[in-house]
Parts: structure tokens; C-alpha cells; sequence
């Protein structure tokens, strides 16, 4: 029987394993619109987000491992909004990544990992937390709602109005 995750704050040792976990999500990003991410093979340039997001005290990067080993990550930002004429103030936590490995999928790491990021939010007195998915990502979405998740927000574009040639979308 496998050990339950532990989840922990990530830390620079981590790097090489949020690397190669982070590419799992970025590549399927990159099938589905290689017209708006990038491919996965500029390493540095991920380490150093990495590096950066585990030194800011506004963010939260959380490493899931079974048996010593990185099997998940999760990054999330403190967000604050100040109020305007139109909405109040707000304060979040968001969710901007998670990845689990591809083998140790359904074995409640993607849980531990949301857990300990609503453990962080009450500890912070943070009522919402947020995230996003791709239209694309249903096993995701599907995820997502399972731990509760509901959709408060619908982003929409109209791609190619421009007749962009150097993406190679059309009117």
C-alpha cells in the first residue's frame, strides 16, 4: 500500500522536480494553443519563475511527495483587491498551478495538495479561493468540482480579428 502524500513548502532543492512536474500541464497547454504557450524546453526560464515564486512571501508553492519523492506541486498568490466604485474589497487565494504526476494520479495527492491550501487560507482568515482551467482540460474542470469548485467567472475571446498573419490565424 502506498504512503499517504505529504505536503510541504517547496523549497530551491525542489526546483528540478516542479521543472519536470510543471511540463506535464505545459505541454498539454502547448497541444491545445501552440499559438499562445510556449514550449516547455526553456528550462532556465522555468527554473527561474520557480526560484522567484519560492521567494516571495505573497505566494505558496507547495510540493506533495510519497515516499520522499515529488509526485505534485501547487503554486498559489495571496491576490488583493482594493475596493472601487463598482465592488468591494477582496482578498484570495489563487490557484494559478497544480500538476500531479501522470502515474500517481487519483491517489489523493491533487487533495492534499488543496487541502493544505485551504488550511492556508483559514490560517491567513482568506474566505475565497480561485483558480482557473482551460476549456480544453475536462479532466481538470471535473477535478475541480470535485473538491468543490464552482464557476463564477466566464472568460471569452474571439480569435484572429486582426487577420494576425504572424500566428497564422485567419478572419
Amino acid at each position: 500500500m502506498e504512503a499517504s502524500p505529504a505536503v510541504r513548502a517547496a523549497t530551491e532543492r525542489d526546483i528540478p522536480h516542479l521543472v519536470e512536474l510543471s511540463r506535464l500541464v505545459q505541454d498539454l497547454h502547448v497541444a491545445a494553443h501552440p499559438d499562445v504557450f510556449r514550449p516547455s524546453s526553456d528550462l532556465p526560464s522555468i527554473e527561474d519563475f520557480f526560484s522567484k515564486s519560492i521567494s516571495d512571501t505573497s505566494q505558496h508553492v507547495l510540493v506533495a511527495e510519497v515516499d520522499g519523492m515529488a509526485v505534485g506541486y501547487l503554486c498559489a498568490t495571496i491576490e488583493r483587491e482594493p475596493a472601487h466604485t463598482f465592488k468591494r474589497d477582496t482578498t484570495r487565494l489563487y490557484v494559478h498551478q497544480v500538476a500531479v504526476a501522470t502515474n500517481r494520479r487519483r491517489r489523493g495527492i491533487g487533495r492534499a495538495l488543496f487541502a493544505a491550501v485551504e488550511q492556508i487560507a483559514q490560517d491567513q482568515s482568506i474566505d475565497d479561493i480561485a483558480l482557473d482551467t482551460w476549456s480544453f482540460n475536462q479532466e481538470a474542470q471535473d477535478f475541480f468540482a470535485s473538491l468543490g469548485f464552482s464557476v463564477y467567472k466566464i472568460n471569452l475571446w474571439k480569435r484572429g480579428h486582426r487577420g494576425d498573419k504572424a500566428s497564422g490565424r485567419k478572419l
